[in-house]
């Protein structure tokens, strides 16, 4: 059996500071208990591609290391205190040698376990260990001939065993440091790690880290190694390593800061001072609003400042005086250029002959400009930017030294007051060179203003890859945000002096990044309607318990392109609900894909519509019609929302402007610029509160929360000829409720109209021939909690008005079939409303109190067996008991409304234990298999998806192994919905896959497999 790909993931990000690392070749974040692995080597298309799964807890940190342009390792920290190492499987070399690459695999090769969680995480190189051999290649990559051996010496730096050295700090405020030695790339052993001593924090947890190799004037960058870790009591560790034997000493305390300082970030200057080394530089943020920049040199050693590491007294007097000098400044709100005394730290030589190194740590720069707290801070990566430095070095006072030259990057910072903010050190005046340099906010990124839904943001930093810098954040609701620079010839193109651009501020503009649910989802469905030329499938909707609602579709940002050869790639189209309360289900209504139901935590299903704008924006974005062209010409496309919710509600509500009618097509379509806006997927901040459904009914009536809804959209598929969302003749378009119920009385399942939202009158049928019980208002068969319901696609072949059959599962591990008829007997007490539905006959055609050990989480029908009109073969339920059974369905022709025979008879034929772990979803493919096989999707409660084969003749499960998808692209909790796109005519012509896999799972991700 051929494995699926990966076509789609969406997924939130976890909201810790130290979640988002960027290296060359990929970006990743942490997302619930699993690191997502992205590719931004084809923007716009930033989205993951794939998820390591290894932590029992939230995932707090992410770092890696780079070798010769990609990434050869990564280290992720969680809440459950472990740190895993990670390296590449094999798509790293096949992208060295321009083969085709399996995006994402990586591979864990270490798990260290620490006392307490991981609240910051860092990690450093140390350069290819000496030890070991380069494993040889496998003969699959021919390292003799062809591509592989012209990149012989990159591969000998990249592929071979190197040594690390990683720094995590816990929540017990320890600080711990182990050195990891990674196995070479072609190995298949494990890392070797090694706990270096560690001297105690001594003043509160560490919630940043960061390390650099300190300067030397033999080798740049490559000296002893210098900790920094910004502490909770607003002040900055430093620790020096000395190798290689490992001797960890602290050395210096940093002060300045009045708060937490969380984000450290180090960047080496490629301008060297008169000790013949580069300066290092480090940037500081705190929770005091503020951004420092401390410069690291190597200075000679000095009788007016000491020499020994230990002299404590230098070091406080030396911050004293720099303190007090700053709070004069800030308090006089004055800004002037002056020197300020060094702080100096010392440590042992390890070039031949005696003597010691000293370095100096100054003061050298405050920036000023966030309004809360500052979570994050990172230089610019080499590449974005000329590595060149900018200003005239200058001794400080009484010194012979140059002046350290601060790199030419820029800054990236990100606050809770809901912006990013670039800054960059540009020349005073318009020449290249000066004496002084100031660092100037070149762009603020982000929203302006409070907006309840946003937060602001917790981690940032650049991305490397594409024509144009970019930069990508978290934001506090652990959405993605993204953002790219426009050329510098826009703004020459607008008039600006190309001699003063470095002191204009910079022209970024946002672009659409897909994250996913920051909570658990808890279901999934695929439009299955017609409507305009459109086939069903084409929009997938979610919802999830971070209260919101999602519509995924295939963007295509050029139309002229042929679908077959460019089908798009997903993106989230919309988001319908904004909900107080977390989802529990999701289904789409009758008509067409403007209506959606939803279940939340309260005791009503709210039914959502799309407004015609949003249907139009729908129809640019994804090419395919959702209103008719004169309708689509006639809609209005401006900058103001179509919904918004009440201040003192809970309700989606149309706005004024919305209900003004168009008064003309020719004034609706003047704006081109904005329905090109229109056309691309929308950003997160159009997506909070710019993409809202309107809210038309609320459905009541049950006791408790809702727990899980089914719509009969799917056994209306209408064929070529038929109108969109027509009903089956004789019966309504239905929907299903049940709620969560601790007994009989709440457990039962109240039965809807879609076409006018009402309640329908059932009469109820305990046994087939038993005496009805007229105006019943729901079916009373489960014990406990009804976990999934199912309609079935289609009523018996032959029966035109005939009945529709809804299958339940429960808690209470009993199965329960019921077939729907239309009620043509005298009306009961209960139907003689006025303008009521009409009513329904439903009849207990089968219950099985205890068909499984556990409870059931799961079923769905099969296909049906010789088309529409047919009878579906069978039916099969998943528990959590891990056994999956398979039953046959039978027609015997009798009428169990009147006589005491069943109409419908049901007969286990076989079932399957996974021993594995419990099965908490299944989904059946529409399309069959090879030699008239169903393939059956099951989710597993630990995250796996696996496939099995039904025999569709004897429907016996193929004794073969179940095929597992591999565990990088299986969710990293349990799966809570499974669903297969339903059929695309002409799906090859399309360019789109034959078979589809939609997968949410507990960790928030929204998958789609291509088969």
């Amino acid at each position: 059996m051929s494995m699926p790909s990966l076509e789609f993931l969406a997924i939130g990000a976890a909201r810790s500071p130290g979640a988002l690392w960027s290296g060359h070749s990929i970006w990743t974040y942490g997302c619930h208990n699993s690191v997502a692995i992205c590719l931004p080597d084809d923007p716009p298309h930033n989205r993951a591609v794939a998820t390591l799964v290894g932590h029992q807890g939230v995932v707090t940190g992410v770092a890696g290391i780079t070798v010769a342009g990609l990434d050869r390792a990564l280290v992720s920290g969680g809440q459950d205190g472990l740190l895993c190492v990670w390296v590449p499987a094999d798509w790293q070399a096949a992208r060295l040698v321009g083969l085709p690459d399996p995006r994402g695999a990586w591979r864990l090769v270490a798990t260290i376990r620490t006392a307490s969680a991981v609240l910051a995480l860092s990690c450093l190189d140390l350069g290819p260990s000496t030890g070991d051999e380069i494993t040889t290649p496998p003969a699959s990559l021919d390292p003799g001939a062809g591509p592989f051996a012209a990149h012989a010496a990159i591969n000998r730096e990249y592929a071979g065993p190197r040594d690390l050295l990683v720094a995590a700090a816990g929540a017990d405020g320890e600080l711990t440091l182990h050195e990891v030695h990674v196995p070479g790339f072609f190995s298949e052993a494990s890392a070797m790690c090694r706990e270096v001593a560690m001297p105690a924090l001594g003043r509160g947890p560490a919630h940043s880290l960061a390390m650099s190799r300190l300067p030397t004037a033999s080798s740049p960058g490559r000296g002893d190694i210098l900790l920094a870790a910004g502490l909770s009591d607003a002040t900055i560790g430093l620790w020096t390593i000395c190798l290689p034997a490992f001797e960890a000493a602290r050395v210096a305390t940093i002060d300045g800061h009045t708060d937490w300082v969380g984000g450290l970030s180090f960047c080496h200057s490629p301008a060297v001072d008169t000790a013949g080394a580069p300066s290092l530089w480090l940037a500081s943020a705190s929770f005091d609003h503020s951004i420092r920049l401390w410069s690291v040199q190597l200075k000679s050693l000095s009788p007016e400042v000491g020499t020994s590491a230990g002299d404590g007294e230098n070091v406080a007097d030396s911050m004293e005086t720099i303190q007090s000098r700053i709070r004069a400044l800030m308090d006089k709100h004055e800004t002037c250029a002056f020197d300020l005394p060094a702080l100096v730290l010392s440590k042992a030589d390890d070039g031949p002959g005696p003597g010691r190194a000293t370095y100096s740590v100054a003061f050298e720069a405050l920036l000023l400009g966030h309004e809360d707290p500052v979570h994050t801070v990172c230089w610019e990566p080499t590449g974005q930017t000329e590595d060149l430095a900018i200003g005239r070095p200058r001794g400080p006072l009484g010194a012979e030294a140059a002046r350290p030259v601060p790199p030419a990057r820029g800054l990236l910072t990100c606050s809770m007051d809901r912006t990013v903010r670039v800054w960059r050190g540009v020349s005073a005046s318009a020449g290249r060179l000066a004496d002084d340099l100031l660092w100037l906010e070149q762009a603020c990124l982000g929203e302006s203003g409070s907006t309840d839904h946003n937060r602001g943001f917790t981690a940032a930093a650049w991305l490397v890859g594409g024509p144009h810098a970019q930069a990508i954040a978290i934001g506090h609701n652990g959405n993605l945000r993204s953002w790219y620079r426009l050329a510098a010839e826009d703004l020459e193109a607008e008039g600006a002096d190309p001699a003063h651009a470095g002191l204009l501020p910079e022209c970024w503009a946002s672009q659409p990044v897909c994250s996913g649910h920051t909570g658990p989802a808890t279901d999934c469905a695929w439009d299955p309607h017609r409507s305009h030329g459109a086939g069903p499938g084409r929009y997938l909707l979610t919802a999830g318990e971070d209260h919101t609602a999602r519509v995924f579709g295939r963007w295509r940002p050029d139309p002229d392109v042929p679908a077959a050869t460019e089908p798009g790639h997903y993106y989230e189209l919309c988001r319908p609900q904004l909900h107080g309360h977390p989802l529990a289900a999701i289904a789409f209504g009758q008509q067409a894909h403007t209506y959606a139901c939803a279940a939340a935590g309260e005791k009503a299903a709210r039914i959502m519509a799309a407004p015609p704008r949003l249907r139009a924006s729908m129809s640019l974005i994804t090419g395919h019609a959702l209103m008719a062209p004169e309708d689509l010409a006639a809609v209005e496309f401006s900058a103001a929302a179509d919904v918004q919710v009440e201040a003192l509600g809970l309700s989606n509500r149309m706005t004024a402007a919305s209900n003004r009618p168009a008064d003309h097509v020719a004034e609706s379509t003047a704006d081109e610029d904005a329905r090109a806006e229109w056309a691309i997927p929308p950003t997160e901040d159009c997506l909070i509160l710019g993409t809202l459904w309107v809210e038309e009914h609320k459905l009541y009536g049950h006791p408790f929360e809702l727990n899980t809804i089914a719509s009969s959209a799917d056994a209306d598929l209408p064929d070529e000829d038929q109108a969109p969302g027509q009903p089956t003749p004789g019966l309504p378009a239905l929907l299903a409720t049940a709620a969560q119920a601790s007994s009989g009385r709440d457990a039962g399942i109240r039965l809807w109209s879609m076409t006018s939202w009402r309640p329908i009158p059932l009469r109820y049928q305990a046994t087939p021939g038993a005496v009805d019980v007229a105006g019943a208002v729901s079916l009373p068969v489960h014990g406990l909690t009804v976990t999934q319901m199912a309609f079935a696609p289609a009523g018996p072949a032959g029966s035109g008005a005939g009945p529709r059959l809804l299958l339940s599962v429960s808690r209470d591990r009993g199965i329960a079939l019921h077939s729907l008829w239309p009620d043509e007997g005298p009306a009961g007490p209960g139907e003689s409303v006025p303008d009521s539905e009409p009513a329904i006959r439903a009849v207990l055609e089968a219950h099985l109190p205890e068909a499984h050990r556990r409870m059931i989480w799961a079923c769905a029908w099969l296909p049906l067996t010789a088309g529409p009109g047919s009878l579906p073969a069978g039916f099969v339920t998943a528990s959590r008991d891990g056994v999956l059974r398979v039953f046959r369905l039978e027609d015997t022709g009798a009428d169990s409304r009147a006589g005491p025979a069943a109409r419908f008879l049901v007969h286990p034929t076989d079932q399957v234990k996974f021993a594995v772990s419990p099965l908490s979803a299944l989904a059946v493919c529409p399309t069959p298999g090879p030699e008239r096989r169903w393939r059956i999707a099951l989710g597993h409660q630990s995250g796996r998806v696996a496939l099995v084969h039904l025999q569709a003749d004897s429907l016996r499960v193929v004794p073969d192994e179940p095929a597992t998808l591999p565990g990088h692209l299986c969710p990293g909790d349990a799966v809570a919905k499974l669903a297969w796109r339903p059929p695309v005519p002409g799906s090859k012509g399309l360019g789109l896959p034959a078979d589809e896999l939609a997968c949410v799972a507990a960790d928030g991700s929204v998958r789609v497999f291509a088969f």
